[in-house]
């Protein structure tokens, strides 16, 4: 088996679990790939610079016509998925994001470990 990716927005991990449990004719649940589809002004209250007492980074958020883009520091963007209201996911490395609106703060979860960030600007 041979697993080929080129700018994947899914954990390669994922896809070889998924044609090895076909092969071995293991059961598997197939990943739902449908993103819910967010009105422009919607994702506008989800954008601006966060920064959180717990981590020394700035998480700056962005909209690219429907789309919602994070960005840590001075890493390159990525395509942040939703999928339920205020959350949103990347599959590349296991990351949810949760926006709090109300309170303009948002609670990013990787790996069990969930860090708060505030909006300092929108």
């Amino acid at each position: 088996m041979v697993v080929v990716s080129n700018g994947v927005d899914y954990p390669i991990s994922d896809i070889a679990k998924a044609m090895l449990s076909s092969y071995y004719k293991i059961g598997f649940t197939n990943p739902d790939f449908q993103a819910l589809s967010l009105k422009p002004e919607i994702l506008d209250r989800y954008t601006g610079m966060y920064t959180s007492k717990q981590l020394d980074i700035k998480f700056t958020v962005s909209r690219r016509n429907n789309t919602l883009l994070g960005q840590a520091d001075a890493d390159p963007p990525f395509i942040l998925t939703p999928y339920d209201t205020h959350k949103f996911k990347f599959d590349g490395v296991g990351l949810l994001i949760e926006f709090k609106p109300e309170e303009n703060k948002l609670i990013a979860t990787q790996t069990e470990d969930a860090i708060e960030f505030e909006k300092v600007k929108k």
